[in-house]
């Protein structure tokens, strides 16, 4: 009988201190990623989520299956690189500040726009603007920035040409703009040198 009970309590233990794995939307990720486990301490400031296969699109945000943490500590930079499972895949800390975007809690990621409305509703917004964008991304984001403290969903769009730009959605306001080009796919350094 003893055995038994500490199997069940060997059991009970570890289902306690495991993780849970994220089967739904990356905005689930988003909202209940352990970002202390993930991170370790410091602040949070951006939420991302790619797709692991560096030549792969998406027209649907949640394919996105490689998800990372960006955070500062000490004007030192983390970026913690996770699956669907919080499993650690990747960790870098580097000697310089990220610099541009201000500290993110997960209770302020909108919960009434989903990262893929928030992707429809890009689209539509551009496509008022006259500024078509193509259908295909290869990552997401969402951060906070610094002028007026707005919540930005970020798309990196993959364009014929080969190229990538992000386009920026902000849910609050309903407004769109245009980004900088950028990597198609973020790898991040294990042993950075600074």
């Amino acid at each position: 009988m003893q055995t038994i009970f500490s199997v069940m309590l060997f059991s009970f233990h570890l289902t306690a201190y495991c993780m849970p794995q994220f089967t739904g939307s990356i905005d689930d990720i988003f909202k209940k990623a352990d970002i202390n486990k993930l991170m370790g301490p410091g602040d949070l400031l951006s939420i991302q989520a790619q797709l692991s296969d560096p030549q792969a699109t998406t027209t649907d945000v949640n394919q996105l299956n490689e998800f990372m943490i960006i955070g500062a500590n000490n004007n030192r930079t983390i970026m913690s690189v996770f699956d669907n499972k919080q499993t650690i895949l990747k960790k870098g800390i580097y000697k310089w500040p990220w610099i541009g975007i201000a500290v993110l809690t997960q209770g302020e990621i909108p919960s009434n726009v989903t990262m893929q409305d928030g992707f429809n509703l890009l689209k539509t917004c551009m496509a008022r603007k006259n500024e078509p964008i193509p259908e295909q991304i290869t990552r997401a984001s969402v951060y906070k920035s610094i002028e007026g403290s707005q919540i930005i969903y970020d798309y990196t769009l993959k364009y014929p040409s080969g190229g990538c730009q992000e386009a920026l959605y902000n849910p609050r306001m309903g407004t769109c703009q245009s980004g900088m080009s950028v990597a198609c796919h973020y790898e991040i350094m294990l042993n950075p040198k600074d």
